[in-house]
């Protein structure tokens, strides 16, 4: 009879020690999901923000460009 209680006691244990495993799984398995999600977001931003970056570049040069053509003319 003793040997069966212990028995018991150890499936106890060990079923709650699983459970545990299982929800520490999911703990961890939600956090990496996060942090891709995160890092996909970061991603989509950077090249959102890198291809206004070129935008804005090309309309500087342009602009600088037709400036020195105007102070050019101006000069004459």
């Amino acid at each position: 009879m003793k040997n069966k209680h212990v028995s018991e006691r150890k499936i106890f244990r060990l079923k709650k020690e699983v459970d545990h495993c299982r929800h520490q799984w999911k703990v961890v398995s939600e956090h990496r999901r996060r942090a891709w999600q995160l890092t996909d977001e970061y991603w989509e931003e950077n090249t959102k923000i890198k291809l206004e970056n070129e935008e804005l570049w090309e309309k500087l040069i342009k602009a600088n460009k037709e400036l020195r053509e105007l102070e050019k003319k101006l000069a004459k």
